[in-house]
């Protein structure tokens, strides 16, 4: 899950940080 979270940094972390821990 270490990915998607660095790979939403460069986009919306506030949006991507949800989906990723949801």
């Amino acid at each position: 899950m270490h990915k998607i979270l660095d790979r939403c940094v460069g986009d919306i972390t506030s949006l991507c940080r949800e989906k990723a821990y949801s």
